[in-house]
């Protein structure tokens, strides 16, 4: 309105009428109308009837929009604080946090209502690096639980294995399958598609091998039961005939019931209790024998007595050790008189029978180690399908404990573990170079339908989990689906700025990039990824791999802007590496 009109009479009803309007507009007047009408009334003549009715009128309307200033300035202050409050929670690069930091944050700021413009401005800039850091977090999260699920189908096939073992093998696999549950619980979650079969087969195959772990115990327990008590037999019978005086016939009892506990199996907690009292009861009574007849024969009979016995002991030899100590026991014992030319016979004989028999064991064991050694060469060509193979032979090798082959043992277990090494990376190898072909095929192929070439998609290959579902999506776009086409085109674009984004880092890094301006967010997404080369914070150095292989690792870069970023990547992964 010009100053001029001001004069006019009705220029004081004039603006009485705009006010009124205004107020009649109710939620729709702003407090922008009323000030501008406020400006002219003051420089307006009026009267003071007019004063009055102004007053009135825009008195309440002047209040109210006071009132929405006073609540929109603490919405402000609101928002500014939640918007702090996120951007310190960014900092702090803990990501659960921030995940249900910002949740909670989304849920307050949502109650506050309409939010002013510049506020918000500043709340939803953080908002959006908070998402851009979940983001990259949970797809790290993803491949490592690709990785936890590979480990844990190891588990399994190695807890298949277990299941076949030998009942006398089972002491160790009950040792191991605590292992194997202790690292079980070490593993990180799986793929939520893979979660159920993976748990379903570990539980099924933990569950088959405790069974027959629990299964062997309890018989071996049960049998330790019974030996114990037949052992208790034996010892009260044993102990009743220590006194006897009817020194054959008792002799032949008690070595029938030395033969007989030899016979049983290991008792357990009381074999050694056991052994030591059967054996008390025995000496006892050999060694009251012995007086009786020392006291009864001639030295000659004790001789022979004595010599018998060495004969005995040298006819259950098992130790060369006590061969040798006998055979000096025999030499600094008594003559015999006439019976010295038998025994000294027998006494030969049994020696002689010993060392033919440990020879004939050597050459045995000799043989048996040559045999597994040969087989584990022979596997050796091809050591995946070999590996349960390969520890029975490792196992066998280990129980025959054969000195005289130990070098050529422990040179074809380590020619076996580097064969399967280097089999086991050429598999991973393959692997990837097939993924990698797989990939570039079917970007070629989308690349072609989006040149306008008729292209026809083949089967989606499923042995390959990191390339199906973008190839699912490029198969789709071609048949028409728009919103395949348009998350392809973001999966490009955004694998092209995550390839850019890491090696500007590595070339600033490296001091190929250009200096720049400081720019707080770059700094923000350094310290996110763990780069501290940005901005001069931190001069430490560190070796950058995980940026390297996170570049490595991206998959869907279109051929010209992988070999453009490939160039500079190999050179500034040179630089890194001087």
């Amino acid at each position: 309105m010009a100053e001029n009109e001001l004069t006019a009479p009705e220029t004081a009803q004039t603006l009485l009428k705009k006010l009124q309007s205004l107020v009649a507009a109710n939620e729709l007047a702003t407090a922008k109308e009323y000030e501008k009408i406020k400006a002219l009334w003051d420089a307006a003549p009026r009267a003071e009837a007019e004063n009055a009715q102004f007053s009135a009128l825009g008195g309440p309307l002047a209040a109210r929009f006071a009132a929405e200033a006073e609540k929109e300035k603490e919405i402000v202050e609101k928002l500014d604080a939640f918007t702090a409050q996120l951007a310190a929670l960014c900092e702090e690069n803990d990501m659960e946090k921030l995940r249900t930091g910002r949740a909670e944050i989304e849920k307050s700021v949502a109650g506050l209502g309409r939010l002013p413009r510049e506020a918000a401005k500043r709340y939803q800039e953080i908002h959006r690096k908070a998402g851009e850091m979940l983001s990259l977090h949970f797809d790290t999260l993803d491949y490592a639980r690709w990785e936890s699920y590979t480990l844990k189908v190891v588990i399994c096939k190695e807890l298949e294995q277990l299941l076949d073992v030998d009942d006398n093998m089972l002491p160790d696999a009950s040792q191991y399958l605590q292992e194997v549950r202790a690292k079980w619980k070490t593993l990180g979650s799986v793929p939520k598609e893979k979660l159920e079969e993976s748990n379903q087969k570990y539980l099924e195959l933990t569950r088959k091998l405790q069974h027959r772990i629990d299964e062997y115990f309890s018989k071996r327990r049960q049998a330790q039961k019974e030996a114990a008590a037949a052992k208790t037999q034996l010892c009260d019978e044993v102990e009743a005939l220590q006194n006897s005086t009817d020194w054959r016939a008792t002799s032949d009892k008690i070595k029938a019931m030395q033969a007989q506990w030899k016979t049983l199996p290991h008792c357990g907690n009381q074999e050694r209790e056991l052994f030591q009292r059967f054996h008390a009861a025995a000496d006892a009574f050999f060694q009251a024998r012995s007086v009786f007849y020392r006291e009864l024969e001639s030295k000659y009979a004790a001789a022979v007595k004595e010599r018998e016995s060495l004969i005995s002991e040298a006819q259950n030899l098992q130790d060369v050790r006590a061969a040798k100590a006998l055979r000096e026991k025999y030499k600094a014992g008594q003559h015999a008189g006439r019976e010295e030319i038998r025994l000294q016979k027998l006494f030969d004989e049994a020696m002689e029978k010993f060392f033919s028999r440990r020879q004939e064991e050597f050459a045995k064991r000799d043989a048996e180690s040559a045999s597994l050694i040969a087989e584990l060469k022979e596997i050796t060509a091809d050591p995946l399908n070999h590996q349960h193979r390969a520890a029975e032979i490792a196992e066998s090798l280990r129980r025959i404990a054969n000195r005289h082959t130990f070098d050529a043992e422990r040179k074809a277990k380590q020619e076996f573990d580097a064969a399967l090494a280097k089999a086991q990376k050429e598999r991973v190898a393959k692997v990837h170079e097939e993924s990698a072909a797989a990939r570039d095929a079917w970007l070629k192929l989308y690349l072609d339908f989006r040149a306008g070439n008729a292209v026809t998609p083949p089967e989606i290959s499923e042995t390959l989990p990191k390339i199906a579902p973008m190839a699912k999506n490029i198969a789709a776009a071609i048949s028409g689906d728009a919103a395949a086409k348009e998350k392809v085109d973001q999966t490009l674009q955004a694998a092209r700025k995550e390839a850019e984004k890491i090696l500007a880092e590595l070339e600033n890094a490296a001091g190929c990039a250009e200096t720049k301006p400081l720019d707080l967010a770059a700094e923000l997404q350094a310290a996110i990824i763990g780069n501290s080369g940005f901005g001069g914070a931190r001069k430490e150095k560190k070796d950058y791999k995980r940026e390297i292989a996170a570049f490595e690792a991206i998959l869907w870069l279109e051929p010209d802007v992988r070999q453009g970023l490939q160039t500079r990547f190999d050179e500034v992964k040179s630089r890194l590496a001087q």
